[in-house]
């Protein structure tokens, strides 16, 4: 056995976590530029680079932006593939339909961690309740609909952020407790 440890590869969550760390952002560039330019985010980030030879301020906050809607997108996709995957499951029709969301709303616990909300069953035999506790991420196909979810579960002290992800144009509006709460509080009852 060897006690040297091996250096993990890096991952968008590992990317993210060390972008908040107290360095200038050309040499956090430069320490990470290889994976950048060949890991398995460059088709993206590779453009974002091309830029700074061009002069162009903030590229580390449009790095670490491109990695973290490409981290809610893949959580998204797989929400989506496990929805679809328990919807096949239970055999209900209407939900076997493709259908492609306008709209995803995934919430957060902390910059970069998915919240999760306990969904409650119970067993009519023995009367027990189950609790199973799943990601915050919800497709819709209308933007009203996503909103108000995303200000729901907010309100709920699920998590301390929401981003709202128009897949039709791909772009993204976060969404912050304190403005959720003053949306629902605000809000007439009837429209929520």
């Amino acid at each position: 056995m060897s006690d040297e440890k091996k250096p993990r590869p890096m991952t968008p969550k590992m990317f993210l976590k060390k972008a908040e760390a107290k360095i200038s952002a050309s040499a956090f560039i430069e320490a990470h530029r290889e994976w950048l330019l060949s890991g398995e985010l460059a088709p993206i980030t590779a453009p974002i680079l091309a830029r700074i030879g061009e002069g162009v301020i903030g590229c580390k906050q449009q790095l670490v932006k491109a990695v973290f809607a490409h981290m809610v997108e893949e959580d998204s996709k797989k929400a989506s593939a496990k929805n679809k995957a328990v919807a096949k499951s239970t055999n209900d029709d209407s939900s076997e339909e493709e259908t492609t969301a306008a709209y995803t709303v995934a919430v957060f616990a902390d910059e970069a961690t998915l919240a999760t909300y306990p969904k409650y069953s119970s067993d009519e035999a023995t009367g027990e309740v189950s609790v199973e506790w799943k990601p915050a991420v919800r497709n819709f196909k209308d933007a009203g609909q996503a909103s108000r979810w995303a200000n729901k579960v907010l309100f709920e002290q699920v998590g301390i952020f929401a981003k709202i992800i128009d897949n039709r144009v791909k772009t993204v509006e976060t969404v912050k407790r304190p403005v959720a709460i003053q949306e629902v509080l605000i809000t007439p009852k009837g429209l929520r």
